[in-house]
């Protein structure tokens, strides 16, 4: 029983997914995502109460996902495999919600407060903000001398701007260049090792 629960609850959350980022938030209706998740109505507000608390359930889940890729990849490696793990990752989790920094966009702009406190309270879980994470592993690297001295914050910056940049422009890009939707997935596959490449090679301390 308790099984079944947690694969309906699960498969509902799915569902609003997949409308959250085709409707947004405000568009979105209830019914429409108990349709999509195969259940009645009334299971979906059994389950979650209203659309508001639907959309938390859902956002956090996404949030908690991106930033435990980040504070999970182990601190006492070298920052070289950090980097490469990181990118790797991240462009990984861009590639499964390839819809998701648009939406955020959005969101930010209508609802600007409450994904703020949905972040926070995300970050809130972990014993370290992913940033600090972050910006404390640059900082050992440089003290270790890994890399040249250089400004974390600007680097941080740098290298998400790299990552995101491509999922962002995704519909730009593939229309000038002529691209498919294939051939973009394959390019963007590739950008794991061109990014590295690119910001290893400034970086490295020689």
């Amino acid at each position: 029983m308790i099984k079944s629960s947690a694969e309906t609850e699960n498969k509902i959350k799915a569902a609003a997914w997949e409308i959250f980022l085709e409707k947004g938030k405000d568009g979105a209706r209830m019914q429409a995502i108990a349709e999509r998740a195969g259940v009645n109505k009334a299971l979906v507000h059994y389950y979650f109460r209203s659309k508001e608390k639907l959309y938390a359930a859902v956002l956090k889940d996404i949030l908690n996902e991106v930033f435990s890729r980040l504070v999970n990849i182990p601190e006492n490696i070298p920052f070289r495999e950090f980097l490469e793990q990181f990118i790797s990752s991240h462009i990984d989790f861009l590639n499964q919600h390839k819809k998701l920094l648009n939406f955020i966009i959005w969101e930010l702009r209508e609802e600007k407060d409450v994904i703020h406190d949905f972040v926070d309270e995300v970050i809130g879980n972990f014993e370290s903000a992913p940033s600090e994470v972050f910006l404390r592993r640059i900082n050992a690297a440089i003290q270790n001398k890994e890399i040249k001295p250089i400004n974390p914050i600007q680097f941080m910056i740098n290298l998400v701007s790299l990552n995101v940049f491509p999922f962002v422009a995704s519909p730009i890009i593939t229309f000038i260049l002529g691209l498919t939707e294939d051939e973009m997935t394959v390019i963007l596959n590739e950008r794991k090792q061109e990014i590295f490449r690119l910001v290893w090679n400034d970086i490295k301390n020689e």
